[in-house]
């Protein structure tokens, strides 16, 4: 009776580690890959398109001004990398709950698209840093006229 006990106990740890593993892959982020961290752990929280002539990132983080934050480009990987200080509370005040973290961070994505360094533009507005990264002309679509003759 014990070493069927034991049995069920094993089963439901492999149970446990597949069922970890299908999670894992379907929470897997498609082509813009980020290091292997928890979901709820990256930030800043991030969404990346692609337009005919650039690709765009915009990143979430309200409460931070530009000099707050560094934004890199180097070797195909973009880096936003940043510090929150901690704010000063009123004389007497005391938290109650804290949630927003303070210290540094740094998230990078790997860029698969050839860009032109030289003309890529950061804006933070309303909290979202918007990143633009033109293509390079080459690999920009373009029309090619076709001849008659």
């Amino acid at each position: 009776m014990f070493t069927r006990r034991i049995d069920n106990l094993t089963g439901l740890a492999s149970m446990a580690r597949e069922v970890e593993s299908l999670m894992n892959e379907l929470f897997a982020e498609p082509k813009f890959a980020f290091a292997a961290t928890p979901a709820a752990t990256r930030f800043p929280a991030l969404n990346i398109f692609e337009t005919r002539d650039a690709l765009v990132v915009e990143a979430e983080l309200p409460g931070f001004t530009m000099k707050d934050l560094e934004v890199t480009l180097e070797n195909g990987e973009l880096t936003i990398a940043g510090r929150r200080e901690i704010a000063e509370l009123p004389e007497g005040a005391a938290y109650q709950r804290r949630e927003r973290s303070v210290g540094q961070f740094s998230r990078t994505v790997r860029i698969e698209e050839t860009i032109d360094a030289e003309k890529v533009a950061a804006k933070l507005a309303d909290g979202v840093l918007t990143i633009t990264l033109p293509k390079a002309a080459a690999m920009r679509p373009r029309r090619i006229e076709v001849s008659t003759n």
